[in-house]
């Protein structure tokens, strides 16, 4: 996959965990907005984040959590997809942005999951991703 398209991104992400997934932006209130959304349910989402050219991966991670505080109902599954010719694929940005997922797992535990994943014409470390999205529909289920 040589040009960023976050479309097709997001449909081999929402094939791969089985959902329907909104083919727009999705607002997070005013903290930005996420490239596209699945609703599970009305207090489950999952957040799709294709990194094209963006080199401060780290802020879509971190834009969710104010979010996350202001809706205390909510869980999210955040997917944050990197091409493997992205520019935020190399570099400390994209080390903190996986430490802040983890942070923000442990501190908003069972109510964010994070997801950091490869992209080229497939999906690399596909059951990593399907075992952790388990785990978010088990949380959600009760």
């Amino acid at each position: 996959m040589s040009k960023c398209d976050v479309d097709r991104v997001t449909r081999l992400v929402a094939r791969v965990l089985g959902i329907n997934v909104q083919f727009r932006e999705y607002k997070l209130d005013n903290w930005g907005k996420v490239d596209r959304a699945a609703k599970l349910n009305s207090k489950a989402l999952v957040f799709v984040e294709v990194e094209c050219g963006q080199t401060h991966p780290d802020t879509n991670v971190l834009k969710v959590w104010p979010y996350l505080e202001r809706k205390k109902k909510l869980r999210i599954f955040l997917v944050q997809c990197y091409l493997l010719e992205s520019r935020a694929l190399r570099g400390s940005r994209r080390r903190l942005a996986g430490w802040i997922g983890g942070k923000m797992e442990e501190l908003l535990k069972n109510r964010f999951f994070y997801a950091e994943i490869m992209v080229s014409k497939d999906i690399v470390h596909k059951r990593a991703l399907l075992e952790k999205f388990k785990r978010f529909e088990e949380i959600i289920r009760r």
